[in-house]
């Protein structure tokens, strides 16, 4: 059986893309201005409960199988909270390759969607899938995210030594 590994999957994936934004003078919490969540990150959308199944569809060349869930720690006072997931779950890879955000009810009834990512490229690497390449998107608005390492493991294991390696 596979595990996610939330917590190693956040903290090797941003550290890279932290030093990066360092290194070019930003502030990190740029991040937060550009449509992406840590939660975005590690998938944690899939954690929520499920509403419906809505059938099958193609996206970008996969067959996914298509589900609403709903955000069980939702706080309506949260601007920046979604309320729903439309989630992707390709059939072969059972790996999610897009996600549609939605507000509110009305907003998903209506199909009106807040946000979207896709996932264009992921790896496995040992017992955890991976992702290589995302793009976040609204209206007006698109972040695109290329990670040029990974690494995966265990919580039971320890924290990785270069977890916290200075940010330059």
């Amino acid at each position: 059986e596979r595990q996610f590994g939330l917590d190693e999957y956040v903290c090797k994936r941003l550290k890279p893309m932290l030093t990066h934004i360092c290194e070019l003078g930003y502030d990190p919490s740029i991040l937060a201005n550009c449509g992406v969540a840590p939660g975005d990150l590690a998938m944690s959308f899939l954690y929520w409960n499920l509403v419906s199944e809505l059938g099958e569809q193609s996206i970008r060349s996969f067959d996914t199988r298509v589900f609403v869930l709903k955000n069980s720690s939702y706080n309506k006072n949260d601007s920046k909270d979604d309320l729903y997931a439309k989630v992707f779950i390709s059939t072969e890879y059972y790996f999610p390759v897009k996600v549609q955000w939605f507000k509110a009810d009305k907003q998903l009834k209506e199909g009106v969607i807040n946000r979207t990512m896709e996932i264009s490229s992921f790896e496995s690497e040992g017992d955890f899938w991976l992702v290589d390449e995302l793009s976040i998107y609204g209206k007006k608005w698109r972040t695109e995210i290329s990670f040029d390492d990974s690494d995966a493991g265990y919580t039971k294991d320890g924290v990785p030594k270069t977890l916290f390696g200075k940010l330059k």
